[in-house]
């Protein structure tokens, strides 16, 4: 194969002594962007699309002729970024292309991604899993998404009346061949420094799997790799797509709206701050126990205060094996144990980390902590990944939901942690002073303020695939 799906550090730049090849590059203008690396624009929309039953090849000669266009393969988003970072332009719209199983159904395809919870989709989670995802029922979801659906259109900029008329430009192409069932607007986020966060005010997407060597050489010269190593293998975002030659590779697309009810988040906060008779100077930690981290980033695990002054992603847990300073159901140390389950468990090093995923996420909602009353906020839950199986799924099932990982009667991870129905309580363990083992532990039992209002499995196509599709059978 001419890809190295094993190759972590990819290195697209011609001119460096690592360079990985040309055939890393032609594969990067095949691939779409917004996999290796976020698409770093402000405001986005994502359209849910049905396609119109009756005539297939309309709705190809759609996809071709309006859609592909809009698409940003990898190595534009490359450029882009590149000619941004000298002081150009930003790099205008972006746009991506996702399938459901059904959209390949709809359009006749008969070689699809093979990933079973794809095929499966979203709403008809594996009925033979031991631990589940523990998502509400259909007919609880919202509106839409309860619908049958075949694809979505992502486009973003940071000039929010580009992506506005790019949606309607795009919705009048669809005219007898698709129809937008649900339209989901999401904006970046930051606080008064200018850092991304998400509704509860904790600083969002900090700790990345990194593909590219710029971003991981980045991370070396601003925090250092010895404790904590961000790169990733290709193969953990990147699988062939059925549908393209040997340089076209394609990734599965996660999306869950995920509702956040800051008010009971901000309650439980006060609530375990007082059960841990917390001192007046330390109102945070209450909620970098829930989440492992404080709304700086600051890892909890590293300090019982915010304003950790390095880059907030080269720490592990070597120096808190029991949980003292960073709860085991901490939402980053659940979904991240870096190098937990090795020590607990003595699994091979590394087996979590194969486990990773590519956060994309961006919030919805009024962008300010101090919202209106009753407004809807949360968080548009994006992620890439090679196996819906083995990255997201058992991410959210058996880390999260799990309450005996990592150690029995853990609990469930205190942000996106979800019971399975009927099942008792399990409270979760407080230190009584960080870092203080004879201290022992306080019980508290947290309520979940995060609630998922539906979803799909997509797969990202490439533009290869996506170009010849008239032509695919």
């Amino acid at each position: 194969m001419l890809i190295d799906l094993q190759l972590a550090t990819l290195d697209a730049d011609r001119t460096s002594p690592n360079y990985s090849g040309d055939a890393y590059v032609a594969m990067l203008a095949r691939l779409q962007g917004n996999i290796l690396k976020p698409h770093g624009r402000d405001f986005s929309s994502h359209l849910f699309i049905a396609f119109t039953p009756g005539d297939i090849a309309a709705v190809k000669r759609w996809i071709v002729a309006s859609v592909l266009p809009l698409i940003t393969s990898a190595q534009a988003q490359a450029s882009q970024s590149a000619l941004f970072r000298s002081g150009g332009d930003d790099g205008g719209l972006f746009g991506s292309f996702a399938l459901l199983a059904e959209g390949y159904a709809a359009l006749g395809l008969t070689l699809l991604p093979d990933d079973p919870s794809f095929l499966r989709g979203m709403k008809h989670p594996d009925p033979k899993a031991a631990l589940g995802l523990n998502d509400p029922p259909v007919p609880a979801w919202q509106d839409g998404f309860q619908s049958s659906l075949h694809a979505m259109v992502m486009l973003a900029d940071d000039d929010q009346s580009v992506v506005t008329a790019a949606v309607a430009a795009l919705t009048a192409s669809m005219a007898g061949v698709a129809t937008v069932v649900v339209e989901e607007p999401g904006a970046v986020f930051r606080n008064a420094r200018g850092n991304v966060i998400e509704h509860f005010g904790f600083a969002d997407g900090v700790s990345q799997p990194l593909f590219m060597a710029g971003d991981v050489e980045k991370q070396r010269m601003n925090g250092g790799l010895e404790n904590y190593d961000p790169s990733a293998p290709l193969g953990s975002a990147l699988l062939k797509d059925p549908n393209g030659g040997s340089l076209a590779f394609g990734s599965y697309l996660v999306f869950r709206k995920l509702a956040q009810d800051v008010a009971a988040f901000r309650a439980q906060e006060a609530a375990l701050a007082s059960a841990l008779k917390l001192e007046p100077d330390q109102p945070e930690l209450a909620g970098a126990y829930l989440v492992g981290r404080f709304r700086d980033g600051t890892p909890v695990t590293m300090q019982p205060v915010d304003g950790w002054t390095n880059e907030p992603d080269n720490f592990n847990y070597d120096h808190d094996a029991d949980g003292m300073r960073c709860p085991f159901h901490a939402h980053a140390r659940k979904t991240n144990p870096r190098g937990d389950k090795e020590r607990e468990f003595g699994l091979p090093e590394g087996e979590d980390r194969s486990r990773r995923l590519a956060r994309r996420a961006v919030s919805f909602g009024p962008l300010d902590l101090a919202r209106p009353p009753g407004a809807q906020v949360g968080l548009l839950f994006m992620c890439v990944q090679s196996s819906i199986v083995n990255q997201f799924e058992f991410m959210q099932a058996i880390w999260s939901n799990f309450t005996d990982f990592l150690r029995p009667r853990t609990g469930l991870d205190g942000v996106i942690g979800q019971a399975a129905p009927g099942a008792a309580a399990v409270p979760q363990s407080f230190p009584a002073t960080w870092g203080v083992r004879r201290s022992g532990t306080i019980a508290f039992n947290l309520a979940s303020c995060v609630d998922m209002r539906g979803g799909e499995y997509f797969f990202l196509p490439s533009l290869d695939s996506l170009a010849l599709l008239q032509a695919l059978k």
